[in-house]
């Protein structure tokens, strides 16, 4: 019996969109959908007047050094541009890329302004291209006779400088362009800036939802306990205090006089903490100082926020054994726990490269750098 042919339909082109990312932009201003209105956009990241709740983050010696775990071994990392191909035209245009970005600009740099999507949810850095020279010994297959198109810039437009948003209509997930509010300086005129076309523009927004080009920050999540934190620390140190700066404390005998009380209260109200102080008690009254007697566990639950600031960048296993209570800690266990730390620095770098040969915006500097050297 012969087996039925199934049938095969072509499915049609579809050139357009229905839906849409859904997010409000009204007159270039994103609506922050953040729950907790203390975070909500330029509070977090600033606004030129005032600093954002993300560089008070990074006053903490382990907010901080959360961010470098993240950052230092993506810039720290050896990279390179591979040919799209084997021959030797492709070998030499991966090498002529590795000369404009490597040799002609501090990319370690770059890679830092371009990560402080970590802080503040999203980076913006502006390039400039022009005319360079080519060295034809080492490009042969050039046909600029010397000369050609690289990357002379990479500059950073700062997440609280950024004043409105413009979508781009043929795909809203996308950024047309946007306008910078420039306090102005000694060099800079104050005021709104012309639109700065996305086209120019490198931006880096972490799990970008919808139209949100803020991104989400990294820091974002440490948050809670960074504020949980500062609270505890502050508890701790009233306790300190209370218990080395002791309650004078005088013990009165039974049916007391009140002058004899007005005498204690005398004595106590001048007392001074001295190399040279010392009291002379009326016969029946008792002197001590008074301290707190018990205990709560206020600096395991502050060891506990340092943890989950760590364990916000997948970095717990760097605090193995650094707590009082942890009795050493365990290599083994946190050799475990880095395999997820190791796989969150392959996604950021994954992304970069995307920012680079992809773009964010549907146009990549790579392939226009690459078209304006050598055509399509």
């Amino acid at each position: 019996m012969a087996k039925k042919q199934r049938k095969t339909e072509v499915l049609p082109a579809r050139p357009r969109i229905i839906g849409g990312p859904g997010t409000r932009i009204f007159a270039g201003f994103l609506d922050d959908l953040d729950r907790n209105p203390e975070v909500r956009g330029d509070r977090w990241y600033g606004n030129g007047y005032k600093a954002g709740i993300s560089q008070w983050m990074l006053t903490d010696a382990h907010v901080r050094a959360s961010t470098y775990a993240v950052r230092d071994p993506v810039t720290g990392a050896t990279w390179d541009f591979e040919p799209g191909a084997d021959d030797d035209d492709a070998q030499e245009a991966a090498d002529l890329q590795r000369m404009l970005w490597f040799e002609r600009l501090p990319w370690s740099q770059v890679l830092r302004k371009g990560m402080r999507y970590i802080e503040d949810g999203f980076a913006l850095l502006e390039t400039t291209t022009d005319v360079v020279s080519i060295p034809t010994s080492r490009f042969k297959r050039h046909p600029g006779n010397g000369y050609g198109i690289g990357i002379t810039g990479v500059y950073d437009r700062p997440a609280w400088t950024v004043y409105d948003w413009q979508q781009n209509p043929a795909n809203p997930e996308q950024l047309l362009s946007f306008r910078q509010n420039i306090l102005g300086s000694d060099t800079e005129e104050p005021g709104l800036s012309d639109y700065i076309p996305a086209r120019r523009c490198l931006r880096f927004s972490w799990e970008q939802d919808g139209a949100n080009f803020v991104g989400r920050p990294i820091l974002r999540s440490a948050y809670g306990p960074f504020k949980a934190k500062i609270m505890l620390q502050l508890v701790e140190m009233i306790r300190h205090e209370r218990e080395h700066n002791g309650l004078p404390t005088f013990s009165l005998p039974e049916g007391a006089p009140d002058s004899l009380e007005a005498e204690a209260r005398k004595i106590a109200s001048s007392i001074r903490a001295n190399e040279k102080g010392f009291l002379v008690l009326p016969d029946g009254i008792k002197f001590e100082w008074s301290t707190t007697k018990g205990t709560t566990d206020i600096h395991p639950a502050i060891e506990r926020q340092n943890r989950d600031i760590a364990f916000n960048v997948c970095g717990a296993w760097m605090l193995t054994g650094t707590s009082a209570n942890a009795g050493g800690g365990s290599y083994a266990h946190s050799s475990n726990q880095r395999i997820l730390y190791d796989v969150s620095l392959d996604k950021h770098a994954d992304f970069i490269e995307d920012v680079f040969n992809i773009g964010s915006d549907g146009h990549s500097i790579i392939s226009e750098l690459h078209l304006a050297n050598y055509g399509p």
